[in-house]
């Protein structure tokens, strides 16, 4: 078996790699929208050597931001090979992504149920509440924190939020704190206005 990069390793390096190209097209993909070759190629690449890339939420973030597919290829296979790194993802990566739209598209897909077959079968509902919970906690401690647009930033939250509920994705009760939360916080922004009125009827919150 291939070597592990080693923790102090840059993030997202590949070595030992067969394929010379495989380090640098992962490099170039974190800056730039690669083509589709080598889109495809970088794709096939990871899904052998899923094990030997050091993930944080900064890696993530850049390849979500200029390859989401190769940046969800990633995902599927740590998902799919029971590594340790798998428990890493879903509990301490995944839910530090930011608010913003790729980001919230990435979350959409995991925790929609029906939406990605693949994701269907890698993670159980259990999971996808577990890892939505999470995502919703950093994401309000992300707005408490930010001082420019945030209330772009609780709009977008809202809005996804509204959108998983209209789907029948998120069970209102399970995630009821969570909903109460932004509805005592936000209230002065229409769309959590919104999202408060579908959740609780009257807009107060229960």
């Amino acid at each position: 078996m291939k070597s592990i990069v080693a923790i102090e390793k840059p993030v997202g390096v590949v070595i030992d790699s067969p394929d010379e190209s495989t380090p640098h097209l992962l490099d170039v993909a974190q800056r730039r929208k690669l083509d589709e070759n080598d889109e495809h190629h970088l794709i096939a690449q990871i899904r052998q050597l899923v094990d030997q890339i050091e993930i944080d939420t900064s890696f993530l973030l850049r390849l979500l931001s200029h390859n989401p597919t190769v940046a969800n290829s990633l995902i599927d296979s740590v998902l799919e090979h029971n590594y340790p790194e798998r428990e890493n993802l879903l509990s301490n990566i995944l839910p530090h992504l930011d608010l913003e739209l790729v980001s919230l598209d990435c979350m959409n897909r995991l925790v929609s149920t029906n939406l990605d077959i693949v994701v269907d079968k890698l993670l159980s509902e259990d999971e996808k509440n577990h890892l939505l919970h999470l995502y919703i906690a950093n994401a309000i401690r992300e707005i408490d924190e930010t001082t420019q647009a945030q209330t772009r930033k609780i709009r977008l939250l809202c809005l996804f939020l509204d959108n998983l509920l209209r789907k029948g994705t998120v069970d209102a009760e399970e995630f009821f704190y969570e909903f109460q939360e932004i509805r005592y916080r936000f209230i002065w922004v229409k769309e959590a206005r919104d999202l408060s009125f579908r959740v609780f009827g009257d807009g107060e919150g229960g």
